[in-house]
């Protein structure tokens, strides 16, 4: 799990993380937390790799909800949780889909509670995710959310239930962890997600959105082999 902690006085940070620790070992469980002193140096080094941000609203330069309203177009499952002085952000929060605010000062009993539900939230809907490389970011991509995945040139196109996401990242480098998840080869330019498969005819495989993907002669008893597998398990 990794965690983010987004706050520009240097002793709510402080204060911040002693509590998260403080609930983690409660629970027997680890994190990796790291700190950005406002929202400006957070959206720098967010990778798209974040389970949970706890996000003080009152920043100079951005403030809190403007740096979640830019985080959520590069990420809309990262859970946010807002820190601040004001109970309207808890209003507010719905905008962004913030999970829950914490009202400063922090009082243990009420963050914690709130922190050990969010914690129980993050496990109940964990899923295999991939780390695609777009650009200079790395998206976190949901193995549930692919249809698949096309070369073209040298980019790889990664198409979602959210979009497409293009990386020049050759297949090479991505097809072990994709076929890992089940997203297999059926042609030399595709690879389909077995989860999304609705029918196989002859030459085609055709997705649960209505997509055609090309099914080659060369990849076809090894794909229908998997897909058996896939279904049979």
């Amino acid at each position: 799990m990794k965690i983010y902690i987004v706050e520009d006085d240097a002793h709510a940070e402080e204060t911040l993380e002693k509590m998260v620790l403080r609930v983690l070992q409660e629970m027997g469980t680890t994190a990796e937390i790291q700190s950005a002193p406002n929202g400006v140096v957070f959206l720098q080094k967010y990778a798209g790799d974040g389970d949970l941000v706890f996000l003080d609203c009152e920043m100079p330069v951005m403030n809190g909800m403007e740096v979640a309203k830019r985080l959520r177009k590069r990420d809309g499952r990262v859970m946010i949780i807002f820190v601040t002085n004001l109970a309207r952000y808890a209003v507010e929060g719905y905008e962004v889909g913030a999970f829950d605010y914490l009202l400063k000062p922090l009082s243990y009993p009420a963050f914690s509670r709130k922190f050990k539900r969010a914690l129980e939230k993050i496990e109940s809907e964990k899923d295999a995710f991939l780390s695609v490389r777009s650009g200079r970011s790395v998206v976190k991509v949901v193995v549930s959310d692919v249809y698949y995945v096309e070369v073209n040139g040298h980019n790889v196109t990664v198409h979602t239930t959210g979009g497409d996401i293009t990386s020049r990242s050759p297949l090479s480098e991505l097809e072990p962890a994709l076929a890992a998840y089940g997203i297999v080869r059926c042609a030399s330019c595709f690879m389909v997600n077995l989860l999304r498969v609705k029918q196989v005819k002859a030459d085609k495989v055709l997705l649960t959105d209505g997509t055609e993907i090309a099914l080659t002669r060369s990849y076809k008893k090894e794909f229908m082999q998997k897909l058996a597998a896939y279904l049979n398990k």
